[in-house]
């Protein structure tokens, strides 16, 4: 159970953080738009290299996520006949994370 939960903690803190570099991008794309409309090169070509690090960051999170998502989903297949794990909330989250993260990485794809 204790495993469970600490791969179930992991998987969450993926899942954010492939949403909060999603929302980073977006939000320094606005900047970049303000700063772009202000006319300083400087500040323009800074802006565009804070946003690249954040697109780089998107595919490196989703592999992690993707790999958290077999791990975790070969443990609980593992224990499926295992019923008092079966029976504990741990096993019913991870089944509900690792359904939330194949989507997300599959929207991700698309």
């Amino acid at each position: 159970v204790k495993a469970l939960r600490i791969k179930n903690g992991c998987l969450n803190r993926l899942m954010k953080d492939a949403k909060m570099y999603k929302k980073e991008i977006i939000e320094e794309n606005k900047r970049l738009e303000k700063i772009t409309a202000e006319g300083d090169e400087y500040r323009i070509r800074q802006q565009k290299e804070v946003i690249k690090e954040s697109e780089m960051m998107v595919p490196d999170t989703l592999r992690r996520l993707a790999e958290m998502v077999d791990d975790l989903e070969g443990d609980v297949e593992a224990e499926d006949d295992n019923e008092e794990l079966v029976a504990h909330d741990e096993y019913a989250r991870a089944k509900d994370l690792i359904a939330q993260a194949k989507d997300m990485i599959e929207n991700e794809s698309a």
